[in-house]
This record gives structure tokens, sequence and C-alpha cells, in this order.
């Protein structure tokens, strides 16, 4: 008897801890949200000075009457307000997918083969001011996905942006897409700087920037563009990795689940 009334005292704690765990959930989801509406809210707010400051920079920029020590501040004006401007429309991008259900992401038939293709002839000029060559790898017949078309070719292209932005001039970046039992996968490969041991582990976080070589963390990165690749996926019941070798470059990969 004895026995049995510690059993039910143990299960009568065991639910008061799960009820004060499930309430603590719940708050901290409450704040999240709250925060996520803050933050967006201020976003908003902050769209039209930048507009502003982007549109005179970009005009003084281009003034003869303006010596040139004075021009190149106000090139550093410009390129920071754009930095900005790129910073807020990804979080916004971010904040509205964290927001959004699964159910709200429009799925269709799609061929992700097809997709690397689009995003190739798109990027292209983009590497080409650095020549690098972004090159398809071809394997074969790919199934298609159910996907929102729009919000994947947004996430390989911020993939696609990134490899050529962190590789060195006259490099390669390959884009594969394979099958892999029961998903189809897409592979950007660079070689590249790398990403160091430490930062792989946080690299998909919001706002979190790699520091290379002993320098400040990358000024030019928003920290959101990864962080916008992996919500989008993970809204479409996909994963996302990456592997990396400081010096001699990186794999960043998504996979969905295929039709």
């Amino acid at each position: 008897a004895e026995q049995n009334v510690e059993v039910e005292r143990k299960n009568q704690e065991i639910e008061q801890a799960r009820g004060a765990l499930e309430e603590k959930a719940k708050e901290l989801a409450l704040t999240s949200k709250y925060k996520s509406e803050f933050l967006a809210n201020m976003s908003h707010e902050l769209r039209t000075p930048l507009t502003s400051i982007n549109g005179f920079s970009e005009l003084l920029a281009i003034d003869d009457k303006i010596p040139e020590e004075a021009r190149e501040f106000v090139q550093i004006i410009s390129n920071e307000s754009q930095r900005m401007s790129r910073m807020i429309d990804t979080f916004l991008s971010v904040t509205q997918l964290e927001r959004s259900d699964k159910k709200d992401v429009v799925h269709i038939a799609l061929r992700l083969d097809e997709v690397v293709r689009d995003a190739i002839v798109t990027m292209q000029a983009i590497a080409k001011k650095k020549r690098i060559r972004l090159v398809e790898q071809a394997n074969g017949t790919i199934p298609p996905v159910a996907a929102d078309k729009s919000l994947i070719t947004q996430a390989l292209m911020k993939l696609l942006d990134n490899a050529i932005r962190y590789s060195p001039e006259r490099t390669t970046v390959t884009i594969s897409t394979v099958l892999e039992a029961e998903v189809v996968r897409v592979i950007v490969e660079d070689r590249g700087y790398g990403v160091p041991a430490e930062s792989i582990d946080r690299i998909w976080e919001k706002f979190y920037r790699v520091a290379r070589d002993g320098q400040e963390k990358d000024e030019e990165s928003t920290g959101l563009g990864l962080a916008f690749v992996k919500e989008v996926i993970e809204q479409h019941g996909g994963s996302v990795n990456v592997e990396s070798e400081v010096g001699r470059g990186s794999k960043f990969s998504f996979a969905l689940p295929r039709l």
C-alpha cells in the first residue's frame, strides 16, 4: 500500500512538472511572437527613411560639384544604407515565414533540376564579374517535389549568392541535384574560404555572421540569408546541411521529400 502511495505521489509530481513546462513553453512562444512583431514593425518604419537616404546618396554620388573625398564618403553612406535595406527585406521575409503555417505554403509539383538551371542563368552575370564558373552537374532523371517555386528559387539564389561572394576569382561553383532515397537534394559546392568549425552549428541562426582569418565578422553579410534558407526548407518539411573546411571550400545543401 505504501508503495502505491509513493507511486501516486511521484505521478502527481511528474504531472505538475509537465504542466509547469507546458505553461513556460507557451509563455516563451508568446514572448517570441511579440518580439518578432515588434522587430517587424520597426523594420517597416525604417524602410521609408532608408529609401530617402539611398536616393539622395545616389544623386550626390554623381554630382560633379562634390569633391572627390566627399564623394567617397557619400559612396560609403550609399553602400551601408543599401546593406541595411537588404537586411530589413530579408528579416521581414524570415519573420513572415515564421508567422505562417506549413499549410499556408503553396505546393506545386516542381522539378528542382529545372529550378537550378533557371537560377544559374539568373546568377551568371554576377558570377562573371568575379570570373567564377557556375556548373550544373547532371545526375540522371530527378523526380519532382511538392514546393512553392518562388520560395525555393529565393532560397537557392541566396546559397548561390553566398558561394559566389565568398569564393576567390577564377574558381568554380558546382550545383548538383541528386536523388537520395525518398528526398531530392540540391547541393551548392564552392572552392571558397570555408567556414570555421566553431561556426558550423550556428551558421543558420538569424544575425549570425562568420569571422574569418582572425578578422571581425563579415560586414557585407546581413546574417539573415541562411536563416531564410533554413526557414523556407523547413516550412516544406525538408532539411538543410553544410560541410566545410577552412581554405578548401564549402558544400551547402537542402533536401525536400520527393513525390
